[in-house]
């Protein structure tokens, strides 16, 4: 029971220490025109919501209402 928040909390954290700047140095990019012009004119970003919050939250939630299977 205690694996699942922490694969979750493990998962976010991971995501977080590898979102440091990306680079196409070395890439031919001359076969990806869409990839090139969405890089040049990005879209407005979206609003952060909390996203490990409602993660973590929603995992002890279905653990809680879960019912316990029946071995046999």
């Amino acid at each position: 029971m205690i694996a699942h928040p922490n694969g979750v909390v493990t998962l976010f954290a991971r995501s977080e220490a590898a979102s440091g700047a990306f680079s196409f140095a070395g890439a031919d990019l001359a076969a990806y025109p869409h990839l090139v012009a969405a890089f040049r004119q990005p879209s407005a970003p979206a609003p952060r919501t909390d996203l490990f919050e409602r993660a973590l939250r929603s995992l002890l939630s279905g653990l809680l209402l879960a019912e316990p299977s029946e071995a046999g």
